[in-house]
């Protein structure tokens, strides 16, 4: 995640660049690691970037910020998710902002988000020679009949776990389409904040099918760590909620 600041007066500047950087990194990510003697392992060949913006929340412990919340920080994830597995998408301005060369690489569609706009499209904005935005976005989400599935585990538990991986019964039917939300308990300065938790869309996740069964896997230890730097105890619970639509 990058935050990128702006105001009225810097705006247009900072879009642009952050399309320009953005539209760099796409072209250039595959071969980012080559002759780097460390990386003796297969990487991944191409980047889904999810741009948009807006007000956020900053979440401040001793003075250093530790974490960002708010719906745009989950339009975001909805949008790298429609980016992926390359290219560019992003929302929320007109295209004539950008610069005629930059307008070129990109076209525009209407799209329906899971948890973001389901009832009533947006329009976004996606590298037309990168990404594929497949037809079923463009259709409302509203009529869809969700499966809701809940975990809550401790985080000295999380700890003991690479990953940790429950089966999803029934079956999604596009597993794209998977939202997965975490909460947790807020720490300010050391002391925990009484009727506040943390709510953050988690994207690492990996979904495969055994033994006939369908599994969703998170990379608990990883989560663990990135939680007790918020200041998060070993004895706090942590909660998972796993949304989606099941084939019936």
């Amino acid at each position: 995640m990058i935050i990128v600041p702006y105001n009225e007066r810097n705006f247009v500047r900072r879009f642009n660049q952050v399309i320009v950087d953005s539209l760099a990194v796409l072209d250039t990510f595959s071969s980012i690691c080559d002759g780097d003697p460390l990386i003796n392992f297969e990487t991944p060949a191409n980047v889904g970037i999810g741009i948009s913006r807006g007000s956020a929340c900053k979440i401040v412990s001793e003075g250093r910020v530790v974490d960002y919340a708010g719906r745009v920080l989950n339009l975001t994830a909805r949008l790298m998710d429609l980016a992926r597995p390359a290219g560019v998408v992003f929302e929320g301005i007109n295209l004539a902002i950008l610069g005629e060369p930059l307008r070129g690489n990109f076209a525009s569609k209407h799209v329906f988000l899971r948890g973001v706009s389901e009832s009533a499209p947006i329009e976004i904005f996606y590298t037309k020679d990168a990404t594929i935005i497949p037809d079923r976005w463009e259709k409302p989400l509203e009529d869809a009949t969700y499966q809701s599935l809940k975990r809550s585990d401790t985080l000295a538990n999380m700890r003991k776990f690479k990953t940790f991986a429950m089966p999803l019964d029934p079956t999604p039917i596009n597993k794209e389409d998977i939202l997965v939300v975490m909460k947790y308990p807020v720490y300010y300065n050391g002391e925990l904040q009484n009727d506040v938790r943390a709510r953050k869309v988690i994207t690492k996740f990996t979904c495969k099918k055994e033994a006939g069964e369908f599994f969703i896997s998170f990379p608990f230890q990883e989560f663990a760590g990135e939680l007790a730097e918020d200041g998060v105890q070993d004895a706090d619970l942590v909660s998972f909620e796993i949304r989606y639509v099941p084939r019936n």
